[in-house]
């Protein structure tokens, strides 16, 4: 392997480390880049639902607080069967409700809602009761003819549940319970309100309730000092502080949907204790949600289900009643999600049975009951590939691989052109030693008169040829260097005859081929119409064919045919001139036609024939810059050709007309 082989291989192994290196590097960076973005817009993704979550929150305990402000509305005695006419007068009874003697019938006897299951009450002796079961007397059962029998099976088959899940002397412990609870969860500083009579209960819940109510003050919102803020999550804090302003606005909610009349004569309804004016030795307290868990009936077939309740204590002359109503826990999510339908949440609404107890609501909980809005996981999000960031990273990749590219380029040119002054100093080197040698020795055996008189014109001859290749060789590197400059100057103004063109250049071309001892073949499409007019510059033309024959002289001398060929065709339609050279040699292989025209290429043969490989480079670059071309046919075009068909060397010059 030479030394400039060595060089180049060198070079190249250096640049594909370096590629290899900063690609790596960038590929790296890449991931780095695209990770962060991708968790930017995951971030970015999850609260914009967080926040649609919170929105859908809101709606729904607006939704729902007005159906419970409406039911705590409702006067203490209405959840008996029958009341008295002075309840009525000082409770402001419903006027439409049946009649009977001086009892009148409970308007939640005909009370119907695709919500509202049933009414119910447990009285001081532990008994379960429904103003909304027709009584076993004659207004129950004229009353239950008038009613249809489906809603009469549905109201018994409530109550039925209702009373497989209630343990009478249990429910008062549990509902303080849920009091606790229910004020822990609205509470702004999570520490469970005073409620009037716990004490008293407070043996009857379990050991766990005790301790999970004793813990709440650790989640406090309100007296969180700054270390502890900073330790809980923000997310966490945030929907905390969204829960308090969702409470705050529901209990105005629920309070502003009371009659007139209720709220001037009860206080804070439904989450304060009301005091009946006219009754003080009545005193019914708020609405608080329950859940309740029904026992299996295997008899009747009955699986174990989930009940949610909403239910007050009622103080009522020293003695406590338990009141509620019994939700349709299917109807009432179907009812609560259509409200959140326009947001295009994918989710459910579920209870939480045991959440609630710990004093810490789960994530996304509603302000009003012990429910959980959850949604759905977005399998299909999507990922915009469009970010400031990508296209960023798609700026730098472009910039990158343009600057590869460049660098690449530059050192393939640095290389050519390193192997091109290498060559060139070669050739020019072994070109310019034979013609100097030939000159001292020659001169220096005339002037010391060591050659024969008879014998002194051949060497006359010799140095008179010398000079001729060694100005041939000086104007050809001169004239390419010129070129390469863009300082080579062409007069292509006058306009001459293609045939006359070819006789200006024919003698310059007949001595190159007698000297070669070969003979020069001129012909023609058709001698008549050969003579287009063509705007060019004659010594350029005769430049580009001396070195064309010349390189026939040389590379393509045959014993059996010595002719150098040169034909001359032109095509009306395409407007183009054609100059064909051609020659019987042995022909140019297929490697050596890649580089055939690259400056200082000499082909497979170049120490054996003279010549610094520039006339070929030179001849193409000339022929463009007069608009033409210079092209070497291949065997397969030669073949077709009807003057040429038997070379085995073709070059064509292409001229416009």
């Amino acid at each position: 392997m030479s030394r400039t082989a060595r060089a180049r291989r060198t070079w190249w192994l250096m640049y594909a480390i370096g590629v290899v290196t900063v690609f790596g590097a960038l590929i790296t960076v890449t991931n780095i880049i695209v990770s962060f973005d991708l968790e930017s817009q995951r971030a970015t993704q999850h609260n914009s639902q967080q926040e649609l979550m919170r929105l859908a929150l809101w709606r729904l305990d607006s939704w729902l607080s007005p159906l419970i402000g409406q039911e705590a509305a409702r006067p203490h005695f209405v959840y008996q069967s029958y009341y008295s006419k002075a309840e009525d007068l000082q409770g402001g009874a419903d006027p439409n409700a049946t009649s009977g003697g001086s009892r009148r019938r409970s308007p939640l006897a005909f009370f119907d809602s695709e919500l509202v299951a049933l009414h119910f009450q447990i009285d001081g002796s532990g008994h379960l009761v429904s103003p909304e079961i027709p009584p076993d007397d004659e207004i129950g059962r004229r009353e239950e003819s008038s009613i249809r029998q489906s809603i009469l099976e549905d109201r018994r088959r409530s109550f039925a549940t209702l009373e497989s899940s209630i343990q009478p002397y249990v429910f008062a412990s549990q509902v303080v319970w849920a009091e606790s609870c229910f004020d822990a969860v609205l509470s702004s500083d999570d520490e469970p309100a005073e409620v009037a009579g716990s004490q008293s209960l407070a043996d009857d819940v379990s050991e766990r309730t005790r301790g999970q109510a004793s813990d709440r003050d650790s989640l406090s919102t309100a007296q969180l000092d700054k270390s502890t803020r900073q330790s809980i999550d923000s997310s966490k804090l945030a929907q905390l502080e969204d829960r308090k302003k969702r409470a705050d606005i529901t209990q105005q909610n629920m309070a502003n949907s009371l009659p007139q009349q209720t709220q001037s004569s009860q206080q804070s309804i439904p989450y304060a204790p009301m005091q009946e004016a006219l009754q003080p030795d009545i005193e019914v307290g708020r609405f608080v949600p329950l859940w309740l868990t029904s026992k299996d009936d295997h008899a009747s077939g009955r699986a174990q289900e989930h009940l949610l309740t909403f239910v007050r204590r009622v103080q009522l002359n020293g003695d406590e009643i338990q009141q509620g109503f019994l939700l349709r826990w299917s109807a009432l999510t179907e009812a609560m999600l259509s409200q959140i339908d326009d947001l295009g949440l994918q989710g459910r609404i579920v209870p939480a049975y045991d959440e609630w107890s710990s004093g810490e609501p789960p994530d996304f909980s509603l302000a009003v009951m012990p429910a959980i809005l959850e949604v759905l996981a977005n399998t299909d999000a999507h990922y915009s590939i469009s970010t400031p960031t990508r296209a960023t990273l798609f700026l730098s990749w472009g910039a990158m691989l343009i600057a590869v590219c460049a660098v690449g380029l530059g050192l393939r040119g640095g290389i050519r052109y390193g192997e091109k002054r290498s060559r060139f100093a070669s050739a020019v080197t072994h070109e310019l030693r034979t013609p100097l040698t030939t000159f001292r020795m020659y001169s220096e055996m005339l002037s010391h008169d060591m050659v024969p008189a008879d014998q002194q014109g051949a060497y006359f001859q010799t140095l008179d040829h010398e000079a001729r290749r060694l100005e041939s060789l000086v104007n050809n590197v001169l004239a390419y260097a010129r070129l390469e400059e863009g300082r080579y100057t062409l007069d292509q103004s006058n306009a001459i005859a293609a045939n006359e063109l070819l006789v200006r250049i024919a003698p310059t071309l007949l001595e190159r081929v007698r000297r070669a001892d070969m003979q020069l073949v001129e012909s023609c499409d058709n001698p008549e119409k050969c003579s287009p007019q063509v705007c060019t510059d004659a010594d350029a033309v005769g430049q580009i064919l001396f070195n064309l024959v010349e390189n026939a002289c040389k590379y393509g001398f045959s014993t059996e045919r010595p002719e150098v060929y040169v034909h001359l065709s032109h095509d009306p339609q395409s407007q183009w001139l054609w100059i064909d050279v051609g020659d019987n040699g042995a022909g140019i292989g297929t490697a050596t036609v890649r580089r055939l025209f690259e400056p200082f290429e000499r082909g497979d043969n170049e120490n054996e024939k003279p010549g610094i490989g520039l006339g070929l480079a030179l001849s193409r670059g000339l022929a463009h810059d007069l608009g033409g071309d210079l092209q070497y046919l291949p065997a397969e075009v030669v073949r077709a050709h009807p003057i040429l068909g038997e070379c085995s060397t073709v070059f064509r010059l292409q001229l416009p007309i």
